[in-house]
């Protein structure tokens, strides 16, 4: 692997550490490109920072114990493809849904661009019929 292709695994890679687990906001700005775009956010939400400032914020208060664990990484050119799994527990509203206190599992598929060691562009694929799923299961349980 090259020197850009390794800089750009590890910035992304970053993302995931750093913004995702840890919750750490600031780092959106120092890792995605002023002119980021997020191909794949709910709809009226912003394609930019602030947007994706807004898609972490929002997951993060709905599994407050959030935790994404990449299961791989693949680098070529300006292009970085990440697999993952996410777990966390659902102690807040969730797509309109309420806090069902039961533990929630996910995978992602989520291709990035970046540029000059910045992210410019991302586009993903979640499992939300899974978390769908897993929550409709948690509400009938709790009934």
């Amino acid at each position: 692997m090259g020197a850009a292709q390794e800089r750009n695994r590890v910035v992304v890679y970053r993302v995931y550490d750093e913004i995702w687990n840890r919750g750490n906001l600031y780092a959106v700005d120092e890792l995605l490109a002023a002119d980021f775009k997020d191909h794949t956010l709910p709809p009226n939400t912003p394609t930019g920072r602030d947007g994706y400032r807004q898609l972490i914020t929002n997951l993060r208060a709905a599994l407050p114990d959030l935790r994404v664990e990449v299961e791989s990484i693949l680098a070529e050119d300006d292009r970085v493809a990440v697999r993952l799994n996410a777990f966390g527990t659902q102690h807040g509203t969730f797509l309109n849904h309420p806090p069902t206190h039961k533990p929630i599992q996910f995978s992602s598929l989520t291709f990035f661009t970046l540029r000059d060691g910045h992210i410019t562009d991302r586009f993903g694929i979640s499992d939300v019929p899974a978390i769908l799923q897993q929550i409709a299961t948690a509400e009938q349980n709790n009934r």
